[in-house]
C-alpha cells in the first residue's frame, strides 16, 4: 500500500510539473511570437485563434458544459424554431450546443478568422448538423445583414477582452435582438486580470487595469478589455434597458494553462469523479462570487411589451 501511495504522489507531482512548463511555454511562446508578429491587430488576434481551438483543447469542453449549466435554463420559453446568432464563435463550441438543442432552428455564426470558420464547419459536418450557417466576417458585417428584432437569441461569449469595440455595438445588438430575446455575453474580470498582472509582477500596468477599462495590458501589443460585475450590471439593466437574468463567474476554483487558477487546479489533469466535485463547487460559487471567474457570463432579456406567445 505504502508503495502504490508513493506511486501516486510521484505521478501527481509529475502532473503538476507538466502543468506548469505547459503554462511556461504558452507564455514564453506568447511572448516570442509577440515580438516577431505583424502590427496588424486583426492578423494578430486571428493568429491566436488558430493556435487554440475552442472546441478541441484539452480543458474547454469542461468550461464549455459549466456555461451550458448556466445557459440552459433560460432556454425553456425560447421558440423551437429559434433564430440564435453567435458573435464571435471561434471553432463553433456553443453554435454546435445550440443547434443540438434547437434542431428545428438556425443558427448563425461569424468568426473574422477563417481558420476557426473552417475548424466549425468540419466539427458541425462531424456532429452531423445542417442547420447552422458559419461566416467569415466581422462582428460588425454579421450584425449589419441582420434584420431588426430578428433573433431569439444573440450570443457573444468570450469576445470582448480581445475586441475593446464590443461597446460601439451594443446598439446593433440590442436591434437585431427580438423582444423577449435572450443576450449571452461574457466578460473579463478586472479581478482576475488583476491576479494574473499580481503574478507577473506588471506593477506598471496596475494602473491601467485599475482606472481605465481598456488598454495594452501585459505589455502586448494588443489591445484589451475587462469588467467589474457591477458596471456589467449597470451596463445592461441602465444603458441597454435590459432585464438581468444571472452574473455567473466561469472557472472560479480552476483555471487553463497561464492561468492563476491553474495552481488550483486543471480540469483536464483530474478525473471524472474529481472533476464532477469540481463543478459542483464552481455552480455553487459562481453566481456568488462573479468577479472571481476568468469570465463574468451575463444573461438578459430584451424587454418585452407584448403578453403571451413563447419569446
Amino acid at each position: 500500500m505504502k508503495g502504490n501511495s508513493r506511486v501516486g504522489i510521484l505521478l501527481f507531482e509529475a502532473l503538476r510539473f507538466v502543468s506548469r512548463m505547459a503554462g511556461w511555454f504558452s507564455r514564453t511562446l506568447n511572448g516570442w511570437c509577440s515580438s516577431f508578429a505583424p502590427k496588424d491587430v486583426h492578423t494578430m488576434i486571428v493568429r491566436g485563434s488558430t493556435c487554440y481551438d475552442m472546441v478541441n483543447a484539452p480543458d474547454e469542453a469542461y468550461y464549455a458544459e459549466q456555461y451550458w449549466r448556466v445557459i440552459i435554463p433560460s432556454l425553456k420559453d425560447v421558440h423551437e424554431e429559434a433564430q440564435c446568432l453567435d458573435l464571435g464563435c471561434s471553432q463553433g463550441r456553443f453554435s454546435l450546443r445550440m443547434a443540438k438543442h434547437f434542431p428545428q432552428g438556425k443558427i448563425l455564426a461569424c468568426d473574422f478568422s477563417e481558420s476557426a470558420i473552417l475548424a466549425a464547419r468540419r466539427n458541425a459536418d462531424d456532429a452531423t448538423l445542417s442547420n447552422i450557417e458559419f461566416r467569415a466576417e466581422s462582428i460588425r458585417q454579421m450584425l449589419r445583414s441582420c434584420a431588426s428584432e430578428s433573433q431569439h437569441i444573440v450570443m457573444m461569449t468570450e469576445v470582448t477582452f480581445f475586441y475593446p469595440e464590443w461597446r460601439a455595438q451594443m446598439p446593433e445588438i440590442l436591434r437585431v435582438l427580438r423582444p423577449g430575446g435572450l443576450l449571452v455575453m461574457s466578460f473579463r474580470s478586472q479581478y482576475f486580470d488583476a491576479l494574473c498582472l499580481a503574478r507577473a509582477r506588471l506593477w506598471h500596468n496596475a494602473d491601467m487595469l485599475i482606472d481605465q477599462r481598456r488598454g495594452r495590458l501585459f505589455d502586448s501589443q494588443l489591445e484589451y478589455s475587462w469588467q467589474t460585475s457591477q458596471e456589467i450590471r449597470s451596463l445592461l439593466i441602465r444603458d441597454c434597458g435590459l432585464d438581468l437574468l444571472e452574473l455567473f463567474g466561469v472557472g472560479v476554483c480552476s483555471g487553463i494553462p497561464g492561468d492563476p487558477h491553474e495552481r488550483i487546479m486543471r480540469p483536464c489533469l483530474i478525473d471524472p469523479g474529481d472533476r464532477d466535485h469540481l463543478m459542483r463547487l464552481e455552480m455553487a460559487l459562481g453566481g456568488g462570487i462573479p468577479d472571481a471567474g476568468r469570465y463574468i457570463l451575463a444573461l438578459a432579456h430584451k424587454k418585452n411589451n407584448s403578453t403571451g406567445g413563447k419569446k
